[in-house]
């Protein structure tokens, strides 16, 4: 899983932000990241 194999999670830069507003009046928001993690390979 991510939770084994991801580890050491060291930045984590908001790059874009933005929503869209459905007609219903829902909105989804959305980030965009750059993340900086170190991978283990499972042995």
């Amino acid at each position: 899983t991510a939770a084994q194999s991801l580890q050491d999670l060291r930045i984590a830069e908001v790059v874009e932000q933005d929503l869209h507003i459905e007609d219903d009046a829902s909105i989804t928001y959305r980030v965009r990241l750059k993340l900086s993690f170190k991978y283990h390979a499972e042995a």
